[in-house]
C-alpha cells in the first residue's frame, strides 16, 4: 500500500470511529475558536483520555460555556472601558484581543473604537494584534493600511459588517492622514453606507465634527448636498457642529442653505438649538432662515 493510500485509509478509520455525539463535540470546540479543524479537537479530547461519546460532548460543552462566557465578559468589559479586566481577561487567554467577537466582524478593537474606550484601545493594540482593513481605518494606522490595500488594493471600498467603507470609518474617528491614503487608492468618496445612517464620508468627517478632513472629501469630489437617511445635509452638519470654515466652503459650492431635514429643521434652526452663534451670524447673512 502507498504512503498516501496509507495516510487515506488512517483517515477513513478515524472518521468511522466518530460517532454523531462525538461529531457534535468536537464541533462545538472549533466554534467556540480552541481549534482550528475537527481533528485537532477529537485528537486533544483522545490525549484527555475521554473514552465514550457521552463524556466527549458533555466535557466539550462545559468548555464551549467556559469560552463563552470569558467571550461575553471580554467584550462587556471593553464596552465599559474596564481596562482592568480587559487586562485581567487577556492574562487568561490572550486570544481574546484578536480572535474573540460578539458577532461577525464585531472585534474587541473595534468595539473600543466604537465607545471610546481608548485605553482599552491602546492595550490592545499594544499586544500586537494584526489589524483588519476597518480597524486600521478606524485607529488610523496607515502602515496597515499601505499592507493591506497593497496585498487587495479593490477591498479599498468593501463595507464592514456594519454597513461603513474604511473611509466612513477614518472620518468619523478623525484619522486624516488615513482618509488620504484611502482617497489616493481609489476610496469612493460618495460611498453611502449601508446601515440606518445611510450617509457619505462627508457626513461621517462633519458628524465627528473633524472640518479638515471634511474640506479634504469637499476637495475629491463630495457631494456638498448629499442628505442622510434622516434628511441632513453637510449644512445641517456643519451648522450643529460649529465649523464656520467648512460653512464658506459649501457656500462657494452652491449649497442650498435652506435644506430642511425630515423634521423639518434648516441649517440655522440647528444653529441656534446648539447656541452656535458665530454659525447662525454667517447663515443669517446669507439668507438662511428658520
Amino acid at each position: 500500500m502507498s504512503r498516501h493510500s496509507a495516510k487515506r485509509a488512517r483517515s477513513h478509520v478515524i472518521s468511522v470511529r466518530l460517532d454523531d455525539e462525538m461529531l457534535q463535540a468536537v464541533d462545538l470546540l472549533v466554534r467556540a475558536g480552541l481549534f482550528q479543524s475537527r481533528s485537532e479537537a477529537a485528537s486533544q479530547l483522545i490525549k484527555a483520555g475521554v473514552q465514550a461519546s457521552g463524556e466527549w460532548l458533555r466535557q466539550a460543552q462545559e468548555i464551549a460555556d467556559s469560552v463563552q462566557k470569558m467571550k461575553q465578559a471580554f467584550m462587556e468589559a471593553v464596552k465599559q472601558k474596564d481596562v482592568q479586566t480587559v487586562s485581567l481577561l487577556l492574562e487568561q487567554d490572550g486570544r481574546l484581543a484578536a480572535d474573540y467577537a460578539e458577532q461577525p466582524g464585531d472585534t474587541p478593537l473595534l468595539l473600543a473604537v466604537y465607545y471610546g474606550a481608548e485605553e482599552v484601545k491602546e492595550l490592545l493594540l499594544a499586544r500586537g494584534v494584526r489589524l483588519n482593513l476597518f480597524e486600521a481605518a478606524a485607529v488610523g494606522d496607515v502602515k496597515a493600511l499601505e499592507k493591506l490595500l497593497a496585498d487587495a488594493p479593490r477591498q479599498v471600498n468593501a463595507y464592514s459588517h456594519d454597513g461603513w467603507t474604511p473611509l466612513h470609518l477614518a472620518s468619523f474617528f478623525g484619522r486624516e492622514d488615513a482618509a488620504r491614503l484611502l482617497l489616493g487608492r481609489g476610496a469612493d468618496v460618495r460611498a453611502v453606507s449601508r446601515n440606518r445612517m445611510e450617509n457619505t464620508p462627508l457626513h461621517a468627517a462633519l458628524a465627528g465634527g473633524h472640518g479638515g478632513i471634511a474640506l479634504m472629501l469637499l476637495d475629491s469630489g463630495a457631494d456638498a448636498e448629499a442628505s442622510d437617511s434622516a434628511g441632513w445635509t453637510p449644512w445641517h452638519h456643519a451648522a450643529a457642529h460649529g465649523l464656520p470654515h467648512v460653512a464658506e466652503r459649501l457656500l462657494k459650492s452652491g449649497a442650498d442653505v435652506n435644506s430642511r431635514n425630515r423634521q423639518g429643521v434648516t441649517p440655522l434652526g440647528l444653529a441656534l438649538q446648539k447656541r452656535q452663534t458665530e454659525m447662525a451670524a454667517l447663515l443669517r447673512a446669507h439668507g438662511g432662515t428658520e
